[in-house]
């Protein structure tokens, strides 16, 4: 699981030294975590298959939490997909 909260996403941009974001954020790590671990027990036991789940902030408001909607997107795209999976997480 992938999440990325882009400085662009709440309409700062980076200076000209710092152009790249850089490692994950705490906050970052913490939410890859949190969607894991809600996806994770929906898939079945024998699959062992590698599955990508990446989420990008594109544009969020800073006085609100971006963390169930992305639970939610995961969960929508895994429904979507043709992968075998038990969900959608509720």
């Amino acid at each position: 699981v992938e999440y990325r909260e882009r400085l662009q996403a709440v309409g700062r941009i980076p200076n000209t030294f710092n152009r790249r974001e850089g490692a994950p954020k705490e906050r970052e790590v913490l939410m890859m975590r949190a969607i894991d671990r809600a996806i994770r027990p929906l898939f079945p036991r024998g699959f062992f298959y590698e599955t990508q789940v990446l989420n990008n902030i594109l544009s969020a408001d800073e006085s609100q939490e971006t963390d169930v909607a992305c639970i939610n997107a995961a969960s929508a795209a895994l429904t979507l997909s043709d992968i075998p999976w038990n969900g959608p997480v509720r």
